[in-house]
């Protein structure tokens, strides 16, 4: 998944994988000290040494993720509109499947109403992409209103939009890779909650 401006600027989602960069430089530094003070005082000192020697945590191989049928997030997108302009979200949708399959957009919240989708709806055949554009008219009255953008193929996936109405007017307009790639790999846990093969619950409800 990746939000990014519709100028072109890429943006790449690291996810975790910066803070485990910076824990292993951290350990690597901790390690060469710890290295030297060995060699300064002795191997007696080696294991009380390297007991202080903080590395960082890494998953067990045996973690049992969420539920498959879990909605996947997307993210988050905060605008900062005035009264009566617009902002668009232009949701690129990918259906990875070998089989075709109904990609549905629609909006939650309190807020949902400002969101209009073009289309709505629109069938995918196996490997295809279309783009859904979503767009939020901003109200005459200031204030802050939070809509959830669903977006449902074989998996329910979610974007967070914000909008910030007042007397600041910003670029708002993102485009949103959904990659939907339904996940066939037989687990050790699956057997405890996944249904197959498409856990989506609007993409069910349009198929259906």
């Amino acid at each position: 998944m990746t939000i990014t401006p519709c100028t072109g600027t890429t943006a790449v989602n690291t996810g975790n994988l910066e803070k485990l960069l910076k824990d292993v430089v951290a350990a690597q530094f901790s390690l060469g000290k710890e290295v030297l003070n060995v060699l300064t005082k002795g191997t007696n000192s080696a294991l009380s040494g390297l007991s202080g020697v903080k590395m960082p945590k890494l998953h067990s191989c045996c973690e049992i993720p969420e539920p498959c049928w879990m909605p996947k997030a997307l993210g988050e997108i905060k605008c900062q509109l005035t009264a009566g302009s617009t902002g668009q979200v232009k949701l690129i949708v990918t259906n990875n499947d070998f089989r075709a399959h109904t990609a549905v957009a629609q909006s939650a919240g309190k807020d949902a109403g400002l969101v209009q989708f073009t289309p709505s709806q629109i069938a995918l055949g196996p490997k295809e992409r279309t783009t859904i554009v979503a767009q939020c008219t901003a109200p005459q009255e200031a204030g802050t209103y939070e809509m959830v953008v669903w977006v449902s193929v074989c998996s329910d996936h979610y974007l967070r939009w914000t909008v910030e109405v007042g007397n600041t007017q910003n670029a708002c307009c993102y485009e949103v890779t959904v990659d939907d790639t339904p996940d066939y790999v037989v687990h050790w846990y699956d057997h405890f909650y996944c249904p197959r093969p498409c856990p989506g619950t609007h993409a069910n409800q349009a198929n259906g």
